[in-house]
């Protein structure tokens, strides 16, 4: 009698969740993607997620990011005909430790999520940084949505 009655929860509630959680899956698929450039010196003292679809946009973003840092590195290569540029800036901070990066990309039915982690942790030295860092990865005409992750 507790068999059947198990059985019978079991197929009624719990395989079928599976099923939906499998499907969900199926539909999403990770994006690969290469870091750039990282760093604590660049960005602004305001919080942004930029993307670059051209090799303008690009400059841009190369020349915010490395307004303050001496010498000015060679903006790297990108092939814009495959590729895109993200660039996650975490804003001014007071104190070393904070860090902004991006944790994964995934591809959705009609859009790109880029999953970004926020360390919020800070550090002992009092400096002034403004973490940022940018990525390149495959070219898509769908949406890009952020999706921030504070990480403590």
């Amino acid at each position: 009698m507790i068999n059947r009655i198990l059985l019978t929860a079991f197929s009624l509630i719990i395989f079928p969740a599976v099923l939906m959680a499998m499907g969900n899956k199926s539909n999403s698929k990770p994006i690969a993607f290469e870091v750039i450039e990282s760093g604590t010196q660049g960005g602004t003292s305001e919080e942004m997620n930029l993307i670059a679809k051209t090799e303008a946009d690009f400059k841009y973003i190369w020349d915010l990011t490395h307004r303050s840092i001496e010498p000015k590195l060679p903006q790297p290569p990108v092939d814009f005909s495959k590729e895109i540029v993200a660039c996650v800036m975490m804003g001014e901070r007071t104190s070393s430790g904070y860090k902004v990066g991006v944790k994964s990309i995934i591809e959705k039915k009609d859009s790109i999520i880029i999953d970004i982690f926020y360390n919020e942790s800070g550090g002992m030295l009092t400096v002034m940084t403004y973490p940022y860092q940018i990525i390149k990865f495959p070219k898509t005409i769908k949406k890009i949505v952020f999706n921030k992750i504070t990480v403590k």
